[in-house]
């Protein structure tokens, strides 16, 4: 931000270095200016939902090979949003972990076996999974109403 002070002071409501003085503390809070400058750092687009019923923010890179999906959970903060293909995979790259660790190192035997191929392959279980883990908070803050799609995201993602 320093760097690009003519593009990033205009958006600070306090001195500028006072601001920038702060915002290097890693417990300090950022937001979408932040992440304007996170983006030119490290050449990233970011696309933030936060409101199903709106358009996500897009902050755009000039040149990106990458994006990063975030959901506004409330306030400040910001959770990762994957598609489909990705929780896919991060399933199958966590079935072999756990495999490995409870077979090997804990020695539980095949009840493993049983476990792995109901993460895997029950639909129902994984459904039931995933709306467990939209927690009550995250439903009221981004306002998602049952069996409601977003138009915004791209067809992978849509559930």
């Amino acid at each position: 931000m320093e760097e690009h002070r003519n593009i990033f002071e205009p958006l600070i409501k306090e001195d500028f270095n006072e601001y920038l003085q702060k915002i290097r503390d890693p417990q300090e809070w950022a937001g979408e200016v932040e992440m304007k400058a996170l983006s030119l750092k490290y050449k990233v687009d970011f696309v933030v939902y936060y409101d199903i019923s709106k358009p996500p923010l897009k902050i755009k890179a000039s040149s990106s090979s990458q994006t990063i999906s975030l959901a506004c959970t409330g306030g400040n903060r910001y959770d990762c949003v994957y598609s489909k293909s990705d929780l896919s995979t991060l399933a199958f790259c966590q079935s072999i972990v756990y495999e490995v660790l409870y077979k090997n190192v804990f020695e539980l035997g095949s009840d493993v076996d049983v476990a792995v191929e109901k993460m895997l392959h029950d639909k129902a279980y994984s459904k039931q999974r995933r709306n467990n883990l939209l927690c009550h908070y995250f439903r009221e803050s981004c306002r998602i109403d049952g069996g409601v799609e977003d138009q915004n995201l791209p067809e992978d993602d849509q559930s």
